[in-house]
């Protein structure tokens, strides 16, 4: 069962990448497994988010100060350059055609 909101900070030492952290957090935040998740790669650029908050080939993240958020799951995954993750459940769209 999925809770209503998680945020999980990290030590870079922790994780292979940020990419593999997040999916990680995902599939506990959904109580599943990862390979049930639909693939993060098909929701954002995996490779963006690793450059951006520093991945496992480089020591230092391209992003100073920030953050990134995007829909994954039914969820809005929000990424912080103060090493932490947020997840939450996503507002209902309102939206009924595309913009």
């Amino acid at each position: 069962m999925e809770s209503d909101h998680v945020t999980v900070a990290y030590e870079t030492s922790e994780r292979s990448s940020d990419s593999v952290f997040v999916a990680k957090q995902m599939a506990k935040y959904k109580d599943t497994s990862p390979e049930e998740l639909t693939p993060l790669a098909e929701v954002i650029d995996a490779d963006a988010i690793d450059t951006l908050f520093g991945g496992t080939d480089q020591r230092e993240p391209t992003l100073n100060e920030g953050e990134l958020t995007f829909r994954w799951e039914g969820a809005l995954v929000t990424l912080r350059t103060d090493s932490t993750v947020e997840i939450k459940p996503a507002p209902k769209s309102t939206t009924t055609a595309p913009l």
